[in-house]
């Protein structure tokens, strides 16, 4: 019974090789999540505020606030930007 295995320093490197490894696999998809997730929000943020400006513009032209051409060039100089 003459085994031979890896040395107790070899094993702990080579765990510590691992270990980093999968830190890094984890740390750069939970970056690549986030932003993703980022990008999703500001997206979501710039289309209700988009929504809301729009929704005010109808309010006005309802009450009477705004003529139809001042709706009509409102509208085409929000949508332009």
């Amino acid at each position: 019974m003459n085994r031979k295995a890896i040395s107790p320093l070899s094993s702990t490197i080579i765990l510590l090789v691992v270990s980093i490894i999968i830190g890094i696999i984890v740390m750069s998809w939970g970056r690549s999540y986030v932003e993703q997730a980022t990008v999703k929000a500001e997206q979501k943020q710039v289309q209700e505020k988009q929504t809301s400006v729009f929704e005010d513009l109808d309010a006005r032209l309802s009450s009477g606030e705004i003529t139809k051409e001042q709706y009509d060039k409102m509208k085409a100089v929000l949508l332009q930007s």
